[in-house]
């Protein structure tokens, strides 16, 4: 990138991501964020706030694919239709 010379490199399979850094700072004082700024949840992805539950990427030790992302988002949605029924 810095010499702007461009190269080819014949590989198996590539893995994209489209950042490192999480866009959490808006609940930075709603709910706990790790050092790196990702929201902390438990197994049930709630976080530190009530009624407040998180999956995919902007979460602590999320492993930043999409078939997990996936997961947590179901995981999510039952553990706030639960917190709902009370």
């Amino acid at each position: 990138m810095k010499t702007k010379k461009s190269s080819t490199l014949e590989v198996a399979g590539v893995f994209v991501a489209v950042g490192l850094k999480p866009n959490s700072q808006h609940f930075a004082n709603i709910v706990k964020l790790s050092e790196s700024g990702h929201i902390r949840t438990d197994e049930l992805m709630a976080t530190s706030s009530p009624g407040l539950f998180a999956a995919g990427d902007i979460r602590k030790s999320s492993a930043r694919q999409i078939a997990p992302a996936v997961g947590d988002g179901a995981t999510a949605a039952l553990s706030a239709f639960s917190y709902l029924r009370g």
